[in-house]
């Protein structure tokens, strides 16, 4: 039986994700900065039946995720949902739009949660200082490119780890707000008409929203039909409890008007009465690996979608020819096996030579 490594998917590419892994990375995407940030907001829409729209909200990103997972067991590529764009609309204006779209959304939203990680660095070592925040910034986007440069396999190992300390934290943080929950600020009398619990939803929704990068993982799993719709499933279902418990905790621990006030340190404020300081402390600690994790995840898939809007000529071609080994011609990846860079590098040397 072949180690998740060593196993090719269909391309002939060799594997280097489990199902695992792939949700992880999706996880590390959606459970961000969002979490912190958007339970006041939630919270002034929804009031205490926040719960209920992160609850909604997943429901509506399943049935995204359904879709997601359909076009994935049957186009797996590199190049993640712009690849289900091509096979419905054709290489047209209509693709390089979305394209670019999607190309600078990515940038933007990485961008900021690496400001959001800044953020948060810089008020533990440098008492928030604004050129901190830069240095912080950049020095997490960095360290995440490294990571990503050097393969999938280690943007999957950080990412586990990233993964496994969030949700550890958080779910201490439910647990212990659970357990000490107020019932009477979580009472149904108390929450809004439905109306205003569904319009929330738009707001909810903004925290599951990373999902999409785990169809970029296609290339890496070793069977893409069977194992993409798998770590859709479980990373939907991982960031849903999470959210639906940590918003059932704060709401059950501040009113209404509390969360509103605190903004995104709502989590931190409801962690001080159950668990003193260490509380305030654990819930930096989360931040800044969630927002890690975060950039991580937004730069994982750049290198397949820039792939991919360069094989339909919508992006610039690097000049690096042949194709052997599974190399697609004309692509660049620093993902590739050896025996990829090692067929590129005979088929440039044969061409001077024919030259």
């Amino acid at each position: 039986m072949t180690s998740p490594v060593e196993s090719t998917n269909g391309a002939g590419a060799t594997t280097e994700l489990n199902v695992r892994q792939a949700a992880f990375i999706g996880v590390g995407a959606m459970v961000g900065a969002g979490i912190f940030a958007l339970l006041g907001s939630a919270g002034e829409v929804a009031g205490a039946a926040v719960w209920i729209s992160f609850l909604m909200a997943g429901g509506v990103a399943g049935l995204q995720g359904y879709s997601f997972a359909r076009f994935g067991a049957r186009y797996p590529s590199a190049g993640g949902l712009l690849e289900y764009v091509v096979r419905g609309f054709g290489n047209g204006h209509v693709t390089g739009v979305i394209a670019w779209l999607l190309l600078s959304a990515n940038a933007i939203v990485t961008g900021m949660v690496a400001v959001s990680f800044g953020s948060y660095a810089s008020s533990v070592v440098a008492d928030g200082g604004e050129p901190w925040i830069k240095v912080f910034s950049v020095a997490v986007v960095l360290v995440m490119t490294t990571l990503n440069v050097l393969g999938s396999h280690v943007v999957a190992r950080a990412q586990t780890v990233v993964v496994y300390v969030v949700i550890g934290i958080l779910t201490a943080f439910a647990v212990a707000t659970l357990v000490n929950l107020d019932t009477d600020l979580l009472a149904f009398s108390g929450y809004p008409g439905l109306a205003d619990i569904v319009s929330s939803v738009a707001l909810t929704f903004f925290a599951f929203l990373g999902f999409g990068v785990v169809t970029f993982t296609a290339k890496d799993l070793g069977d893409p039909a069977r194992e993409l719709p798998g770590a859709l499933s479980l990373a939907l279902g991982i960031a849903t409890a999470i959210y639906v418990a940590v918003a059932l905790g704060v709401f059950g621990t501040l009113t209404v008007q509390e969360v509103i006030d605190s903004g995104g340190t709502a989590l931190a404020v409801a962690a001080e009465p159950v668990l003193g300081r260490a509380g305030y402390w654990m819930m930096t600690v989360t931040a800044l690996f969630a927002t890690a994790g975060a950039t991580n995840a937004g730069l994982y898939p750049a290198v397949g979608l820039c792939e991919q809007m360069a094989e339909h000529g919508q992006f610039p071609r690097p000049s690096v020819g042949g194709s052997a080994a599974g190399c697609r011609a004309g692509s660049w990846s620093p993902r590739r096996s050896p025996a990829c860079w090692r067929s590129v590098s005979t088929c440039r040397l044969s061409r001077r030579s024919a030259a």
